[in-house]
């Protein structure tokens, strides 16, 4: 990744470099600050930053917004995606106490307004079809770490998740079936803090159409922790629909998203 690094940072000389995260897979995110500021992600993963940039890209032309892709390359089984930054902070932020309800009932419309878009028209499948064999190969591939578990299954092997993955799968009722985002996390949706409306969503990898509960699910146990809690996630749940959500399927595809 050093030499992708340094040949990135000379093309973009007048901006300064600042590091954001390294995931668990080993992935760098940095800031680039300047006139424009830029994201830069370096993976060993290009396929992934291939599919994270065509969805960000039909994502924006379907009216909900994220970051715009502005390079992408591969050299020797390492790739970049340099994006344009988007607007505001994200939920999971330090937000003041007195504008956290405000924020989570922005956070609720986003998901609302992403699960509204004609999932028809979405060319990209999340579904139980492309997602458990995903999880298979993940299994296989010694690429789940148990240790990640959530409590309720802290003792489980990833054989043995898989195993209960797959008994207790679900119907997808075409009622439920949406857009999702994939990952909707507080960290993948941005607010602006001026008017405490949603300005779009980052790290689209993971978009397609599925059951809207593989985003509620996270949406759900993200704020059930500090700094928000279990009255904020029902909160989320009532200005996004309570109608809507089924719990059964929310605790499925929680144990979906320990594979991923």
């Amino acid at each position: 990744m050093d030499s992708v690094r340094r040949r990135l940072r000379r093309r973009h000389l007048l901006h300064s470099w600042t590091r954001v995260s390294t995931g668990a897979s080993g992935d760098e995110v940095w800031r680039l600050s300047g006139r424009s500021d830029l994201y830069a992600k370096i993976s060993a993963d290009p396929a992934g930053l291939a599919a994270e940039a065509e969805r960000a890209r039909w994502l924006t032309g379907a009216g909900v917004a994220a970051p715009e892709p502005v390079e992408l390359g591969e050299r020797d089984g390492t790739g970049w995606l340099v994006s344009t930054a988007l607007p505001g902070r994200p939920v999971s932020a330090d937000w003041p106490a007195h504008l956290r309800a405000p924020v989570v009932a922005a956070f609720a419309r986003l998901a609302r307004r992403l699960h509204d878009l004609p999932a028809g028209d979405c060319p990209f499948d999340r579904g139980l079809d492309t997602a458990l064999p995903l999880a298979r190969e993940r299994v296989a591939a010694g690429a789940v770490d148990p240790g990640d578990f959530d409590d309720e299954r802290r003792d489980a092997s990833p054989e043995e998740a898989l195993a209960e993955l797959e008994a207790r799968r679900p119907a997808e009722p075409a009622a439920d079936t949406a857009v999702c985002h994939g990952d909707l996390t507080g960290d993948n949706v941005l607010i602006d803090p001026a008017t405490l409306e949603w300005t779009g969503v980052v790290d689209t990898a993971r978009l397609g159409v599925s059951d809207r509960h593989r985003d509620l699910a996270l949406a759900l146990r993200d704020l059930g922790d500090e700094p928000y809690g279990p009255s904020f996630a029902r909160a989320f749940a009532h200005h996004y629909g309570d109608h809507l959500v089924d719990g059964e399927r929310l605790a499925y595809y929680r144990l979906l998203d320990e594979f991923f």
